[in-house]
């Protein structure tokens, strides 16, 4: 059996797109054969992050646990190394880099899935990151887009981005990405929203994600609302604060409101109960190279209302309502139509939704890439 090495020493307990597919794939292996072998590299508490028993995994599957790194340049630099060095001495037949840069020193076949075009199209006030790290940022994905043996997109307009940016040609697969369905264990753990109604938006926090045009068009939908039903309305937003100085600008916006709450590294359960339990879903950022989180709403059978950029309508079609991300107005109408339209006539979608990020599809894609490389 071929043995492949995994990375994922991104993962550092956060919530993230890389996190989801790590540990979808994780899951699809507790019931599922491989074809062939894999070793996953995790940080100590990317792995606790995803509750997953070690003993629990099949034989086809072997976890190999790194400290926490103290910070990114370490992570990236270990990561350079470690991964060549597990390749070496597993006799791995090829390399999976999930997070969108490859290897500098490629010793075995490189899969490298780009998953983000954030990286490369958006003005440097979007990126979180500080100047030296966005240079060595894009420095890594120009050198490994070389290096790399094959390179997956999770979308069209991902790959159109990446391919422009770098003056690459426009080759390589789109392999989507893909959910796995809800499980019946979900909890509602402390929640503190049960008795509330809610509009739930789920994402890391940093400014592409365009929070703060989220909050301003809620608070004045509720001050031009009549309706006593929507009094108790709150909005939720969960996700980890990857961006600080942002993150204070938003609780700015909610100073003395009671109607405005943020959650950071919900557990899998409960984040499943918050799903099923929301009256609608919102989400506006501006730019995407994926996004999986309306996907996982439309699984729970919500109104969806996301931004109106290439990549949703890509994904999404008619799935959802659109707003345009940088007009208040826009995204306030959207708003009031999923806050105001029955769940009913959206979990139509469900079905449709589910068929078309099935990760059984996707990943039976992406062990076809893997197999093809290492042969």
């Amino acid at each position: 059996m071929k043995t492949i090495i995994v990375s994922a020493l991104v993962l550092n307990g956060s919530r993230s797109g890389y996190r989801r597919i790590i540990r979808n794939i994780l899951l699809h292996s507790l019931r599922s054969s491989f074809e062939l072998r894999y070793v996953f590299l995790f940080q100590k508490s990317g792995f606790i992050s995803l509750g997953i028993n070690e003993c629990e995994l099949p034989e086809c599957i072997a976890i190999r646990i790194y400290p926490d790194f103290i910070n990114k340049w370490i992570r990236g630099l270990v990561e350079q190394i470690a991964v060549p060095y597990e390749a070496i001495i597993r006799n791995a037949s090829a390399i999976f880099m999930p997070a969108t840069f490859g290897l500098l020193l490629p010793v075995k076949p490189v899969l490298t899935f780009v998953h983000t075009n954030t990286t490369f199209m958006m003005p440097n006030i979007m990126r979180g990151r500080g100047t030296a790290q966005q240079w060595a940022h894009l420095l890594l994905a120009r050198i490994t887009s070389i290096t790399s043996t094959e390179i997956c997109y999770t979308s069209n307009q991902t790959r159109s981005e990446y391919s422009t940016y770098f003056k690459v040609k426009n080759s390589g697969s789109v392999l989507g990405n893909g959910l796995m369905p809800f499980q019946s264990s979900s909890k509602p753990g402390n929640f503190f929203l049960k008795s509330r109604s809610y509009i739930l938006s789920v994402s890391q926090i940093y400014r592409v994600k365009n929070h703060d045009s989220l909050i301003k068009a809620f608070v004045s939908f509720k001050n031009s609302n009549s309706n006593r039903a929507l009094s108790d309305l709150c909005l939720l937003i969960v996700g980890s604060v990857q961006e600080y100085d942002y993150f204070e600008e938003l609780k700015s916006l909610v100073s003395g409101r009671n109607d405005v709450f943020f959650m950071s590294n919900v557990p899998d359960d409960q984040l499943e109960y918050i799903y099923l339990n929301a009256l609608c879903y919102c989400l506006f950022s501006f730019f995407e190279g994926y996004s999986l989180t309306p996907g996982e709403a439309l699984l729970a059978g919500l109104p969806v209302a996301i931004s109106d950029i290439k990549t949703h309508r890509e994904i999404y079609s008619d799935y959802a309502v659109y707003a345009d991300p940088s007009s208040l107005s826009s995204i306030e109408r959207a708003i009031a139509r999923v806050v105001t339209s029955s769940s009913k006539s959206y979990s139509v979608y469900t079905s449709a939704i589910a068929q078309k990020l099935s990760f059984e599809t996707f990943f039976n894609r992406l062990e076809g890439l893997l197999k093809a490389i290492s042969s």
